[in-house]
């Protein structure tokens, strides 16, 4: 028998560090953490991170050309050291200049492997072909992500770890016994095909990009919410990620407009998190775009068609919606 999912907060300084250099490469959304832990970063770093802040884009549905490379795919590795850095670094780098990325790709299989279970269907050919013209500026990018991380590790994590575990301990609290992966499971008929979801928290995004999918498996939140309205956020992540392929699977069939398929698929994983939860949707602390269309409509169809599957549902609400 398949041992049951479970929820996993943790506290890493790997994606701490990835988006720390990413709040302070984007200052006028970083806001009170920049203002706290910027100082630790000598003027040569922090100009080359202003200067590539286009690149690093991340927020408000946007992605520059090399966030992948160099925010979610870092933050997902936890790579938690200079040299761990390094390597990431130096292959990635290396491989575009000869143009082939498949030393890079074999480092980080396992890896790349369960992102297909994601988004991202990624291999060396793609890796070549996608950033083959941002060499240059990985390697450079890369020097300095591997040149401050001691300083990181020394003038900024130990502190700001204090507070993620304390946030871990009241979440752990929140989630005993609630069996919250076998819940969604139930409720959806959907399962979620890795041991463990994990619970990524930090201190750096209080201001930027909360509630960011690093994979399948890993979702990064900010620790500074009360514990409930961070359990309600990790609930919903978790639904969203075990209705992935329901979403996909439409995505490819081209049959809806996309970005209201986008927001049906998160207004359905927040109509099931009410019930997973048990609580009305309007009491859930957060909200989502196109709620009071696909709330409500969500709520009607559930309770008339008895046992609805998450597709029909969908599928029926959006039908109602541009029909109407």
């Amino acid at each position: 028998m398949t041992p049951e999912a479970r929820v996993r907060p943790t506290v890493e300084a790997g994606p701490n560090y990835i988006f720390h250099l990413l709040a302070l490469s984007q200052p006028d959304s970083a806001g009170k953490y920049a203002i706290r832990c910027g100082h630790h970063l000598d003027s040569e770093s922090r100009e080359i991170l202003l200067s590539h802040q286009k690149l690093l884009k991340f927020g408000d549905g946007e992605e520059g050309d090399l966030t992948f490379v160099l925010i979610l795919f870092p933050a997902y590795l936890n790579l938690n050291s200079a040299e761990k850095l390094d390597e990431y670094f130096s292959l990635l780098a290396s491989g575009l200049r000869r143009g082939d990325c498949r030393a890079f790709y074999d480092r980080y299989r396992s890896y790349f492997d369960r992102l297909r279970l994601w988004l991202y269907w990624v291999d060396h050919h793609y890796l070549t072909e996608r950033f083959r013209n941002y060499a240059g500026e990985i390697q450079l990018l890369g020097e300095v992500y591997v040149r401050c991380f001691p300083g990181f590790a020394r003038q900024i994590w130990p502190e700001e770890a204090v507070h993620m575990h304390r946030a871990a301990d009241k979440l752990r609290e929140k989630l005993d016994g609630l069996r919250l992966v076998s819940t969604w499971e139930q409720l959806t008929g959907k399962r979620f095909r890795l041991p463990y979801f994990e619970v990524v928290l930090c201190t750096s995004n209080e201001d930027g990009p909360d509630a960011n999918s690093l994979g399948y498996d890993r979702t990064l939140f900010w620790a500074g919410r009360d514990s409930d309205s961070l359990l309600q956020l990790v609930s919903h992540e978790v639904g969203t990620h075990i209705l992935i392929d329901t979403f996909k699977s439409m995505w490819a069939a081209g049959d809806h407009n996309r970005q209201l398929l986008y927001w049906g698929y998160e207004n359905l994983a927040r109509h099931y998190n009410a019930r997973v939860l048990g609580r009305c949707a309007d009491s859930l602390s957060y909200g989502m775009p196109q709620a009071r269309k696909f709330i409500p409509l969500l709520n009607e169809l559930d309770r008339c068609d008895g046992w609805i599957t998450p597709e029909r549902l969908l599928v029926s609400a959006l039908e109602e919606i541009t029909s109407g």
